[in-house]
């Protein structure tokens, strides 16, 4: 967990559990059976304070009292960087767009609570690198949100689906061939401009009303042979390869397995039933 104590002064408290900006159950294998660990979840603030805090119950039983008493500060210092030198600032006007706030309980897969913010520079360095080359299947890039001297968030353009959510949908037709097209065009572009994604999966592609495909989340997003501390998702990486360094190959890996996936496609939570 990040450095904090449970006497730091807390600011804000949720209003309703819907405030909750991250909620995720964490499990442990005990000699191939599935057991529940904790729940742990995230909240920020209007002013972009950020809280974490964790129970011992399912996110179900998770009630707004237990979370509003469990919820701790951090610091900026440990989630936000500086803003960059020739950044873009975002305009004030930004209520029809998304932020996209750095990742409150990725603290425990990295090494140091402080890299957060090196996660949150990796996907600006992605942004403004494509923002100068810019793709129609790449999620638009309206500059960064800074507060008291850091960057505290990232202004995307808005979506109405992933592409998980829509595939699973079935209640109208989708273009299957078409997505996959657009997607392996994002895919080509980046790989132009001698960048890899690195984190291709379901819910890394969105979709507009009209069913375009657009490619977001650049946390793992760099030069080719540059390390890189976010991390794959499981499932849809590169099978027998150094996750730490950047490469084409883990894209077209990604892409060959986003192709079986569209024609069969599941979704694979941790079942409710683990204990």
């Amino acid at each position: 967990m990040p450095p904090m104590t449970r006497a730091m002064k807390r600011t804000s408290k949720l209003h309703s559990l819907e405030d909750i900006f991250e909620l995720m159950e964490s499990f442990t294998d005990e000699g191939g059976r599935i057991a529940f660990s904790y729940t742990s979840f995230s909240f920020i603030d209007i002013d972009f304070n950020c809280y974490v805090g964790r129970i011992s119950e399912r996110k179900r039983d998770l009630t707004l009292h237990d979370a509003n008493d469990h919820l701790q500060h951090i610091s900026d210092e440990y989630v936000y960087p500086g803003p960059p030198p020739n950044f873009t600032p975002a305009l004030e006007c930004i209520d029809d767009c998304w932020i996209k706030r750095p990742s409150l309980l990725c603290c425990e897969d990295v090494k140091e609570f402080g890299q957060i913010p090196k996660l949150l520079q990796t996907k600006i360095a992605a942004m403004e690198t494509l923002s100068v080359s810019p793709h129609p299947n790449i999620a638009k890039y309206h500059g960064c949100i800074v507060k008291r001297g850091r960057v505290v968030g990232i202004v995307l353009d808005k979506y109405a689906t992933t592409l998980e959510d829509r595939v699973l949908e079935s209640s109208r037709p989708f273009d299957k061939d078409l997505c996959l097209d657009q997607v392996k065009s994002a895919i080509d572009h980046i790989h132009s401009l001698g960048l890899a994604h690195n984190d291709i999966n379901p819910n890394n592609i969105m979709l507009d009303d009209t069913d375009t495909a657009f490619l977001i989340d650049f946390g793992c997003c760099c030069p080719v042979g540059e390390s890189f501390l976010g991390f794959g998702t499981p499932g849809w990486m590169e099978e027998q390869s150094d996750y730490n360094s950047s490469k084409q190959s883990h894209d077209l890996s990604a892409f060959s397995k986003l192709q079986e996936w569209i024609e069969n496609p599941t979704k694979d939570p941790y079942p409710e039933e683990f204990v």
